[in-house]
């Protein structure tokens, strides 16, 4: 929760830091390949986005997307707003092609595999905008 209100308040130096030391917590208490690891990996990604730190978001994304589809599965929206991250970040430094295949694939699964999430499917309409989709 202070983590969001800092980046609100556009702390990001404070979100950063507090993410990291939850980060480095859930892994000493969880382990690497835990949902509380996943979930900080997430959150990191937004941080770095806002930072407009593009390549440690992608990563950040990825850890993120790899802990949700384990411990959440496909089925769950936190893989998508993962995958989402990754595609804004990736677009933003020019990968089109890249995000454009992310986006065929996420874009399906949500389709296929998601209940109706009016939030999922209001950022998937803007990144569909940011591709020219």
């Amino acid at each position: 929760m202070y983590t969001q209100l800092a980046v609100y308040a556009g702390k990001l130096a404070e979100a950063e830091r507090a993410v990291l030391e939850a980060h480095d917590l859930a892994v000493r208490r969880q382990g690497v390949d835990s949902l509380p690891v996943a979930k900080t990996n997430y959150l990191k990604m937004g941080i770095m986005l806002k930072e407009k730190k593009f390549p440690e978001a992608i990563e950040s994304a990825r850890a993120a997307y790899a802990g949700f589809i384990k411990f959440e599965g496909e089925s769950h929206p936190e893989p998508l707003l993962a995958q989402g991250g990754e595609i804004d970040a990736l677009t933003r430094l020019g990968r089109m092609d890249e995000a454009r295949a992310l986006f065929a694939k996420a874009d399906a699964v949500r389709r296929e595999k998601l209940a109706k999430n009016e939030y999922i499917e209001e950022y998937y309409g803007e990144l569909r905008q940011k591709l020219g989709n």
